[in-house]
C-alpha cells in the first residue's frame, strides 16, 4: 500500500508540473512580427505587399499571420472575367473548312480573346484580397502546363484556371481527379486522340513523369498501361466539355505498378495518389515555388507526410511549409528571384498603379519572359535563375525607368492635364506614394525596408528626407529583383 501511495504521489506531482509548465506557455507573450518579417512573409506567399497589408500582420505573430493567410484562401476570383467565358467555345474543326479570310478573322479573334484572358488574370492578381490564392493558381498552372498556342481558343484555359482556384487551394487530390477530365490538358497532350486501337501515350507519360512521380519512378510498361486506361477520354466537339467515349476505351486488364485490373483514368489517379512518390514530388515543387531553392530531403519527407496524412488538403500542407525555420529565417531574405509576373504585379500592388485598358499589362510580362497561359513547353517555366539574364534585367529596369521618370509605360495609364497635354502619371505615382506614408515611416532607412528585402547594393541610405529620386534608386537596385 505504501508503494502504491508513493507512486500516486509521484504521478500527482508530475501532472502538477505539467500543468504549471503548460500555463507558463499559455501566458508567454506572443511576439508580433516586425515590418521586415511581415514583408518577407507577404512577398513569399503572394506579391509585393501594400503598406496596409504589412501593418496588418505586424499585430500578429508569425503563426497567427500564417493562419490569416490560409483563412483567406478563395475558390472564386474577385475580378469579373470577360463575358465570352460563359459562352460555348467555338468549333475549331468547323473552321478548317471555312474560306481563308474567315479563318484568318477567326484566328485574329481568338488571339484577342487570349490577350483578354491573360490581362484578366493579372488584374485578379493585383486586386485579390488573397494573393496566396493566386500564387497557388500560378503554381498549379506551371505544374499542369497547357498552352494557348496548342489549343487555339482560350475558353478551356479559363475553365482550367477555375479548377486551379477551386481545388488547387483546397485539395490537391481533387485537383488531379479533375485534371484527367480537363479539356485543356486532354487536347494539349493529345489524349483526345487516345483510342484503344492506337493508344496515344503522350498524356500518360507526362502524367507520370511531370505531374505526379518524376523521372525514374516508373517503367515504360506503366506508361503503356496508363495510356490504355485513359483511352476514350476526350472532349465533345460541340460543347467543348469532357466526354468519355466508351467504344474507344480499352476494357482489357492492365498492370500498373504491380497492380492488375480493368483500370480506367480514375483508377490510375487513385493508384498515383496512393504512391508515396506523388506527395514527395509535389512537395519538392512546392518548396521550390516558395523558397527558390532545392528542398532538403528531410523537409520533403515532412511535407509529404503532412499532405498524405491530411488526405491531400492544401492548407495543412502550406502551413507545414510556412512554419518551417528555413521559410522565415532572416538569413534567407532576398534569396529568391521574382518571376516576371511577380515583378509586374508587385509594382502595381505596391504603388497602386492605375492600369490601362487592353493587353498592355500582359504584354509587359511576356516581354520579361513569362507569357501566361503560354508556357514554353509541358515542363512549364523553370524559374529560379532562368528569370534573369542581361536582356531581361535591362527590360525590367527600363520598365521601372518609365514608371519613375514619367515616360509612357505599357503597364500604366497616362494622365492628361486640363490643357490636353499628356504628362507622365508615373512621377505623381511615386510622389503620391511618398506623401501617403505615415510620419513614422518617413526615413530613408524605413522606406528601404518597405521596398527591399535586403540592404541595397547601389542605392545609398541616409537620414536625409526621401525623394522620388531616392525611391527610384531603390527600385532600380538589383536587390529589388529579389524577395
Amino acid at each position: 500500500m505504501q508503494v502504491q501511495l508513493s507512486e500516486l504521489i509521484l504521478v500527482v506531482a508530475f501532472v502538477r508540473r505539467l500543468i504549471l509548465l503548460s500555463l507558463c506557455f499559455v501566458y508567454l507573450p506572443v511576439q508580433a512580427l516586425e515590418a521586415p518579417a511581415a514583408r518577407h512573409l507577404l512577398t513569399r506567399t503572394g506579391f509585393e505587399p501594400r503598406l496596409v497589408e504589412i501593418e496588418d500582420l505586424q499585430n500578429s505573430s508569425h503563426a497567427e499571420s500564417i493562419e490569416k493567410l490560409l483563412h483567406g484562401l478563395r475558390k472564386q476570383p474577385t475580378v469579373e472575367p470577360p463575358a465570352w467565358v460563359h459562352a460555348p467555345p467555338p468549333n475549331v474543326r468547323a473552321m478548317r473548312k471555312a474560306p481563308g479570310n474567315e479563318k484568318e478573322a477567326f484566328r485574329k479573334r481568338q488571339r484577342a480573346l487570349g490577350w483578354e484572358l491573360k490581362s484578366w488574370w493579372l488584374r485578379e492578381m493585383i486586386a485579390t484580397p488573397s494573393p496566396l490564392t493566386e500564387r497557388m493558381a500560378l503554381f498549379w498552372h506551371n505544374h499542369f502546363a497547357s498552352s494557348l498556342r496548342k489549343l487555339k481558343i482560350p475558353h478551356p484555359l479559363y475553365r482550367q484556371n477555375e479548377l486551379f482556384r477551386k481545388h488547387g487551394t483546397q485539395n490537391a487530390a481533387d485537383l488531379l481527379r479533375a485534371l484527367i477530365r480537363d479539356p485543356a490538358v486532354l487536347v494539349y497532350l493529345d489524349n483526345h486522340r487516345n483510342v484503344k486501337r492506337a493508344p496515344n501515350e503522350n498524356f500518360a507519360r507526362e502524367l507520370l513523369e511531370l505531374f505526379t512521380l518524376g523521372e525514374g519512378h516508373y517503367q515504360e510498361s506503366d506508361i503503356k498501361a496508363a495510356a490504355r486506361a485513359m483511352s476514350g477520354y476526350g472532349i465533345d466537339k460541340v460543347s467543348g466539355k469532357f466526354k468519355f467515349r466508351a467504344k474507344r476505351h480499352d476494357n482489357g486488364v492492365k498492370v500498373l505498378f504491380g497492380q492488375s485490373g480493368n483500370f480506367d483514368g480514375e483508377a490510375v489517379v487513385e493508384i498515383l495518389l496512393a504512391h508515396p512518390r506523388t506527395a514527395e514530388f509535389w512537395s519538392e515543387k512546392l518548396w521550390f515555388e516558395f523558397t527558390g531553392s532545392v528542398a532538403p530531403r528531410q523537409r520533403v519527407r515532412a511535407l509529404a507526410q503532412t499532405l498524405r496524412s491530411n488526405n491531400y488538403a492544401v492548407a495543412p500542407w502550406l502551413r507545414s511549409l510556412f512554419l518551417m525555420p528555413e521559410f522565415s529565417d532572416p538569413a534567407l531574405y532576398g534569396t529568391r528571384i521574382k518571376s516576371p509576373t511577380e515583378f509586374v504585379v508587385g509594382l502595381a500592388r505596391s504603388f497602386n498603379l492605375q492600369l490601362p485598358p487592353g493587353p498592355a499589362l500582359a504584354r509587359a510580362t511576356r516581354r520579361l519572359g513569362q507569357d501566361l497561359f503560354d508556357p514554353p513547353n509541358v515542363r512549364g517555366w523553370p524559374g529560379g535563375h532562368s528569370w534573369i539574364s542581361a536582356d531581361s534585367l535591362l527590360a525590367r529596369q527600363q520598365l521601372i525607368g518609365r514608371l519613375t521618370r514619367g515616360k509612357e509605360m505599357p503597364m500604366m495609364a497616362m494622365a492628361k492635364s486640363k490643357r490636353g497635354r499628356t504628362r507622365g502619371a508615373s512621377a505623381t505615382v511615386l510622389q503620391r506614394w511618398l506623401a501617403g506614408l505615415p510620419p513614422r515611416l518617413s526615413s530613408r532607412a524605413q522606406i528601404t525596408s518597405l521596398l527591399l528585402p535586403l540592404a541595397p547594393v547601389e542605392a545609398q541610405v541616409s537620414t536625409a528626407s526621401p525623394t522620388v529620386r531616392f525611391v527610384e534608386s531603390l527600385l532600380l537596385d538589383p536587390v529589388y529583383q529579389l524577395n
